[in-house]
């Protein structure tokens, strides 16, 4: 019974060393040849990431793979505090984030189209637009060609860093690139644009910069700010409850049923298609974007040689 014991115990040790040959050696040496810089690092981001295309899943398809990845917020204080403090070494946050600049953070380059294009662009009611005509969109359009990401950023500087009101940022900005900010005496005998914005500080000062245009050039404005998230803003426009706010086209897309893909032009006619069936038009887009971003330290990316998105799929070695 032992001889034959032996004899099993040999045969299953032969097979599986044939079966380890089989699939080839993954063994340490090779591991570590194999390693890629994201291998070594550790990423933070929103709950939702791991199953978001333009977050995790889009990262894994090109080849990057993270050490870890540590659930933090959306591109919030504790993405921010975790990369600061080391916790992390590449954080999710937003472009227009002033700490990036304010700590010398490095914005990687998304070379391989992780995110669609996010440029900040006007959505009004159609029957506004009728009512007010060529001048109204040519404020609003010129308006728009003048805030770009970088101006956007140094905006969110003075509300976040500085505690500035949203107002005064506006007006500041306006009268900076020569526009009246002083609502008139009298408006043009208009009903009041009703101009909102989302439950976030950036939102709320483009929104004061397009009211507040609006009333230089003599328009009734009516201001419902802070209004909340797409889901309660977007009903609220299609109702009439609000006629006018700054939207983020490939959110919007997304948001939409429409494809995001495409660069700024293609993704506004696709807004514009889907948008303009319920009664809504789509203003010129902004240079301006703020999107998803993957941030590093200095530090990490001086250390790893990394400057875009595919570098972390690099060799490590």
């Amino acid at each position: 019974m032992r001889n034959i014991r032996w004899r099993a115990f040999g045969a299953a040790l032969l097979a599986f060393a044939l079966l380890a040959a089989a699939c080839g050696d993954d063994g340490p040496g090779e591991g570590a040849n194999d390693a890629t810089v994201a291998s070594n690092l550790v990423f933070g981001g929103p709950p939702e990431c791991p199953t978001r295309p333009s977050c995790m899943i889009g990262l894994n398809e090109a080849g990057i793979e993270f050490a870890d990845f540590k659930a933090l917020d959306s591109g919030g204080p504790l993405t921010s505090t975790a990369l600061e403090g080391g916790e992390i070494d590449v954080a999710l946050l937003f472009s227009t984030n002033p700490l990036i600049a304010v700590n010398g953070w490095v914005l990687l380059d998304d070379d391989i189209g992780l995110n669609p294009v996010e440029n900040i662009t006007p959505v009004v009611r159609t029957d506004v637009v009728d009512a007010l005509g060529a001048d109204f969109v040519a404020l609003i359009d010129g308006v728009s060609a003048q805030i770009d990401t970088a101006g956007l950023t140094e905006l969110n500087r003075q509300q976040s860093v500085d505690g500035d009101d949203p107002a005064a940022i506006a007006a500041r900005w306006l009268t900076e690139h020569g526009y009246e900010t002083m609502a008139p005496a009298e408006g043009m005998g208009n009903d009041p644009i009703v101009v909102s914005s989302f439950n976030f500080g950036e939102s709320e000062i483009l929104a004061e910069v397009y009211a507040q245009a609006m009333e230089g050039a003599g328009y009734a404005v009516e201001r419902k700010l802070n209004l909340g998230s797409r889901e309660i803003v977007k009903p609220a426009l299609e109702s009439g409850e609000i006629d006018f706010v700054p939207e983020y086209a490939g959110t919007l897309a997304n948001f939409l049923g429409v494809s995001p893909e495409g660069d700024t032009a293609t993704v506004h006619e696709a807004i514009s298609i889907a948008y303009g069936g319920l009664g809504i038009s789509v203003l010129a887009s902004a240079p301006a974007e703020d999107k998803n971003a993957l941030v590093v330290t200095a530090e990490v990316a001086a250390s790893y040689g990394i400057d875009s998105i595919s570098d972390l799929a690099a060799s490590a070695g």
